[in-house]
């Protein structure tokens, strides 16, 4: 009885779609705009709204930002 993943058994089209893919991801991500730069929260009023600000990087058209309660796994709100 054979055991493992053996060559035989690999779908090798299937590889190189995946391998296709996962290429196109990784330029897309790295053609991305930066982080912005110089997050920081305002914390001059004690007041239960938190306020940011940043630097924009260069070439990014807008940014939105997620929040969410700390119990929850999925982001619930966001502002533009």
């Amino acid at each position: 009885m054979e055991y493992g993943d053996l060559p035989m058994f690999v779908n090798f089209d299937y590889v190189a779609q995946v391998a296709r893919l996962n290429a196109a991801t990784l330029a897309s991500l790295a053609s991305a705009p930066a982080p912005p730069a110089g997050v920081k929260m305002l914390t001059k009023k004690l007041e239960n709204d938190t306020n940011l600000t940043w630097e924009p990087s260069a070439g990014a058209t807008g940014y939105e930002v997620v929040w969410r309660a700390t119990s929850s796994p999925d982001w619930s709100t966001s502002k533009r």
